[in-house]
Order: structure tokens, then C-alpha cells, then sequence
């Protein structure tokens, strides 16, 4: 009985100590993930020593979820540090790890890191076709996860700005900036800063900034893509000669990566910022500057840093007349630069060395395994020939799928002309409605005052009378100006549409305030559609919303129009009065346009109309 006493004893005292231990080594695990993260920017090699550190712990823990994150975490940090032969190694190991444990979002992520490795290389057509194969053969990345989805975006805009194909980067870069309100993550702050890089528009690259700014003050300690920001502010304010505000921006960035010991993006600061001391002609601040940014760059050893800072030191000499010494420089910034690209060929051919090692090394698995049972060679053969049989199977009903889509394809087309009838047909009406308003109804109350005036000129009521008469006639010509402007076809839509609102303010019982940024005139189509678009969503605000302010937004995004109008109302239940006719017809006029409308209202919150409308330039 003693025995079994201890020996139960012994068992629990095991059993507690192990998972003593597994609560010690998770904490142990989490410190160093943490710690690196502290280096993240400063010390790429102690992130690295602390991540690989945490990945061994893991490993006694056999926790695969924690090792597959901090995989992606190595694989990051041995990008910034140069090292892209273990930086694709650690996204192999993640890719197997998440493809064995069946981790689905864990395996697109992987191969979207790989694609990242290849690019950030310099192998941007291998980057983009691993990329593109993604993203066209994963039907249900959006709905997997927003981080993928959002970092695939971003990576194939990173590579086609590479290759300078910018109108297919912004054609990525826009989803993700189409999902800014829902996800309202710091990743998104990436592609806000590139947008902004990839315009040449002042006002549309400060309107981006901001946006990048709004998301960071939800993330107070984003110090480095802060810095990120101030810079890019701080270069275009010095480009549009707004000197002063543009060195408060360098100092305030300057201070925050001395302080996060950001040591790259310091030297980057100083050189950027030497230029500004130099259009400010205070060239012996320059010269102390770029001495700075030369003494970061050569401690760590970034040779295409190095090189722009000397090309910087030889516009320094120039500005200040000692060309020879300028003539130095340049040539050594040159040599610098070649002796980079060297480094950065030798990288490119180890990396694709090790990338052919992992290739062959695979085949020989492979060609082994086949080896060791003919059994198996006969069976896939059979497989094969069963595949071959499907294939044939699922051509035929390919084929028959291809003529309903063709059938569905035509009905769609119809549904578009009857959409466009029913539009113009609607547009028709309204113009005969206003006119028989204008012309019928209110010569009619012309003709009601002349004989009021005739006959009850000396009555006690005459003034109330004709008051009344007065105000329907100003009421019907109102109405039908809404209905039917004439000065669209001359003025155009914006003063068509400010004298809508003025209408509407001028009852004080509504108040419009419309912002747009647009002031060119478009076709007469686009007008025309726009405003009755906007007349019918004001309308519908008036009569359902239960509110008194009307916010309208009317901007220009190069190849788009972008539309929202929200209300301070009561909002409504999209389910219950999706079949109404105002909202129908909204619908159809934005299909007629070939738009896109999303809805955002919830009860007593008001209703905000999003609508983008292509602009087609052969309209």
C-alpha cells in the first residue's frame, strides 16, 4: 500500500514539474520574442539571436503555430539584415511545417514571404510570377485572411513600381485602400506611403500622407513608419519651397530615430536633410550633416547608402565652387555604387544556388522514393490514366459550362440594355414632369395671380391670397429647376449641384455642404447621371433620414469618381428596404455607370452612400 502511495506520489511530482517547466519555457519563449522585437530596427543580428533562441524552445514544446509566426519573424529579420540565403530557408521550413499541420493561412503567407525574398533580391519577374500565381489561383484569399490578403496586394504593387509598371501598382495598391475601413490595421499604412510615392499630384500625396497619419494615431508606438511619414512630408513641403515647415518635419524625424536608434533610416535622414541646410545656404550645417550620414552608413556597411551620401557630398562641393573636390566624390560614390551591385550579383547568384541545391536535393527525394517501390510508379500511371479520364470528363463539362456562361453573358447584356432604357426613359419623364411643371402648372399661376389681381384686387384677403399663390409658384419653379437644372448643360455639374444645395439650405430646415476637388467639366453623360445620382440620394435623405446635415464628397481619383453622401439620421435596415424604389433606383443608375455602391448605416446612426464610377475616357 506504501508503495503504491509513493509511486502515485512520484507520478503527480513529475507530472507537475513538466508542466512547470512548459509554463517556464512559454514565458521564456515570449521574453525573447519580445526582445526582439525591441531590436526589430535597431540590431538586426540581436533580433535574430533572440528569435532563433525562442524557435529552439519551441521546438521542445512541438507548439507548430508559435514556431510557424516566429519563422515569419526570422525570415523578416534576416531580409533587413542582408542575409536572403536563410531568409528563404526560413520560409521553406514555415511552408512545410504549415502545409504538414494543414495551417492554411499560414502556407499562403509563407509563399507570399518567399515571393517578398525573391523581390527583395532583385529577381522581381520569379517575385511576381510566384506572387501572381497566388494570387489568381487562390479564389478564397480574402475571405482566409486579411493580413494575406492585404500583404499580397501590397507586395505585387511593391514589384510592379519596381519594374515601372505604376498604373498596375496602383491597381493593387487601391484594394487594399478600398479595405482601410474595415481593417484599419498598421500594414495599411505601407501602401498609403507608396501611393503617395507613386503620385506626382502635391495635393493627392498629402491626401494620402494624412490617411497614413490617421491609422498611426491608433498606433502610438509606430514610431518607425512615423518617421517614415515625416520624411516623405518633410521632401515634398522642401520641393514646393516650403523650407520651414519642412525642417521642423526633418528635426521632429531626426530626434525620433536617434532616440529608436533607427540607424539606417538616420543616415537617410541626414542626407536628405543636408539638402535642405544647403537651399537654406547654410552649407557649414550641410557639410556636419553629411559627415554624419557617412559615418552610420560606413558603421553599417550598407555600401548603396554609402554611395548616395557620397553623390551628396559631391553636390555639397559643387554648391559651395570646389568642382574638384566635387569630381572626387562623384567618382567615388560611382565605385561605391559598382562595388554594391557586385555584392548584390554575388548575393543573386548564391541565392539562386541555394534555391537550385533545395530544387535538386527535393528530385533526388523524389527519384529515390520512386526507386525503392515500382509499385507506386504503376500506381500513380494509374492514377494518371484515371485523372486523364476525369480531365476528358471535366473538359466536355467545361465546354458545357463556357455555353451557359455565354448564355448567362447575353442575358446580362440584356438586363444592361433594359437598365439603360429604364435610366434614360426615367431621365425623359423627370425632363417632361419639370417642363410641364415650368411651362403648364406655372403659367397656370400666372394666369390664377392676373385674375386674382382683376377681380379681389379690393377684397380684406387679396395680400394673404396672393402671398399663398406666390409661394406655390416659387415652390413649382423651384422643384422643377431640381428636377430639370438648366445651367448643367452650361455651367456644368458642380455650380449645378451648389445651387441645388442653396435651395435646399435656404429652407433651414436641411443643411447640404458639399466638397470636391474636381474642376473640369466631364461628358454630358457623366453629368447628367452624377447629379440626378446625387438629387435622388439627397431626396431620399429628406424624406426617410430624420436628420438635418447632409455631408456630400465628389473627388477625382485619375481613372475613377469617387462618391459618398452620409446623413446624420436615423439610418435604416438595409434587408427590410432593400427593395425599395429610391434605393433601386440608385442601384440601376450606378449599374447604368458600371459603379460600384457599398452601404453603411446602422439604426440611429445615420446611412453613408459610397459610390466609385469609372471614368471612361472613350465615353
Amino acid at each position: 500500500m506504501q508503495k503504491s502511495l509513493a509511486l502515485t506520489f512520484m507520478v503527480i511530482f513529475i507530472i507537475c514539474k513538466g508542466e512547470l517547466c512548459k509554463a517556464n519555457s512559454s514565458d521564456l519563449i515570449e521574453h525573447n520574442i519580445n526582445m526582439a522585437k525591441k531590436f526589430k530596427y535597431e540590431d538586426s543580428d540581436s533580433a535574430i539571436f533572440y528569435l532563433e533562441t525562442a524557435l529552439e524552445l519551441c521546438k521542445d514544446l512541438k507548439n507548430i503555430e508559435k514556431r510557424v509566426s516566429i519563422l515569419f519573424s526570422l525570415a523578416t529579420a534576416t531580409i533587413r539584415s542582408g542575409d536572403f540565403i536563410h531568409a528563404i530557408e526560413y520560409c521553406n521550413q514555415a511552408k512545410e511545417l504549415s502545409l504538414t499541420n494543414k495551417l492554411i493561412n499560414d502556407y499562403v503567407k509563407s509563399i507570399i514571404y518567399t515571393g517578398n525574398v525573391y523581390r527583395v533580391v532583385g529577381l522581381t519577374s520569379e517575385a511576381l510570377n510566384i506572387l501572381l500565381d497566388l494570387h489568381y489561383n487562390n479564389n478564397e484569399l480574402k475571405s482566409q485572411s486579411a493580413e494575406n490578403y492585404l500583404a499580397l496586394n501590397y507586395y505585387l504593387a511593391l514589384c510592379y513600381s519596381q519594374i515601372g509598371e505604376i498604373k498596375k501598382s496602383k491597381k493593387y495598391l487601391k484594394l487594399n485602400l478600398i479595405k482601410n475601413k474595415e481593417f484599419e490595421t498598421l500594414k495599411l499604412v505601407g501602401s498609403f506611403i507608396l501611393f503617395s510615392n507613386l503620385s506626382s499630384k502635391p495635393d493627392t500625396i498629402r491626401r494620402y500622407l494624412n490617411e497614413a497619419e490617421k491609422l498611426l494615431n491608433k498606433h502610438p508606438d509606430a514610431n518607425y513608419e512615423f518617421v517614415a511619414i515625416l520624411s516623405r512630408k518633410a521632401i515634398l513641403n522642401k520641393a514646393l519651397g516650403n523650407l520651414k515647415e519642412s525642417k521642423v518635419q526633418y528635426i521632429e524625424a531626426i530626434k525620433i530615430a536617434q532616440t529608436q536608434g533607427y540607424r539606417s533610416y538616420l543616415s537617410n535622414l541626414y542626407n536628405n536633410y543636408a539638402y535642405q541646410l544647403m537651399a537654406e545656404n547654410n552649407m557649414d550645417s550641410a557639410a556636419i550633416v553629411l559627415q554624419q550620414a557617412l559615418t552610420i552608413s560606413q558603421q553599417i556597411e550598407d555600401n548603396d547608402l554609402e554611395a548616395s551620401v557620397l553623390d551628396s557630398y559631391s553636390d555639397y562641393y559643387k554648391a559651395i565652387g570646389s568642382y574638384a573636390k566635387a569630381l572626387e566624390y562623384k567618382n567615388n560614390s560611382v565605385d561605391k555604387r559598382n562595388e554594391y551591385r557586385r555584392k548584390q550579383q554575388i548575393q543573386q547568384s548564391l541565392f539562386l544556388s541555394t534555391v537550385f541545391e533545395t530544387e535538386q536535393k527535393e528530385k533526388e527525394i523524389i527519384e529515390q522514393e520512386s526507386k525503392i517501390n515500382q509499385f507506386q510508379a504503376i500506381l500513380f500511371a494509374t492514377i494518371a490514366f484515371i485523372v486523364f479520364l476525369l480531365a476528358i470528363l471535366v473538359y466536355y463539362r467545361q465546354k458545357s459550362a463556357v455555353r451557359k456562361a455565354r448564355l448567362l453573358t447575353v442575358e446580362r447584356e440584356k438586363s444592361l440594355e433594359v437598365a439603360d432604357a429604364l435610366i434614360e426613359g426615367q431621365d425623359t419623364e423627370r425632363k417632361c414632369l419639370a417642363m410641364d411643371l415650368h411651362d403648364g402648372l406655372g403659367a397656370r399661376l400666372g394666369a390664377l395671380r392676373f385674375k386674382i389681381d382683376n377681380y379681389f384686387g379690393s377684397t380684406p384677403h387679396y395680400e394673404e391670397i396672393t402671398s399663398d399663390v406666390d409661394k406655390i409658384g416659387k415652390n413649382i419653379r423651384e422643384l422643377s429647376h431640381r428636377m430639370l437644372p438648366t445651367q448643367l448643360e452650361e455651367l456644368g455639374l458642380i455650380p449645378s449641384l451648389q445651387n441645388l444645395f442653396n435651395s435646399i439650405n435656404q429652407s433651414e430646415v436641411f443643411h447640404i455642404e458639399l466638397e470636391t476637388d474636381i474642376t473640369d467639366r466631364m461628358t454630358s453623360k457623366m453629368e447628367t447621371n452624377i447629379y440626378y445620382l446625387i438629387y435622388e440620394l439627397i431626396n431620399n435623405a429628406l424624406k426617410h433620414s430624420g436628420g438635418n446635415e447632409i455631408f456630400v464628397q465628389l473627388l477625382n481619383h485619375d481613372d475613377s469618381i469617387n462618391l459618398s453622401v452620409e446623413d446624420n439620421g436615423k439610418g435604416f435596415d438595409p434587408v427590410k428596404t432593400s427593395d425599395g424604389l429610391g434605393l433601386m433606383n440608385i442601384k440601376q443608375r450606378v449599374a447604368y455607370l458600371s459603379g460600384e455602391i457599398h452601404v453603411d448605416t446602422q439604426t440611429s446612426q445615420g446611412t453613408l452612400f459610397m459610390i466609385e464610377i469609372p471614368i471612361n475616357t472613350n465615353d
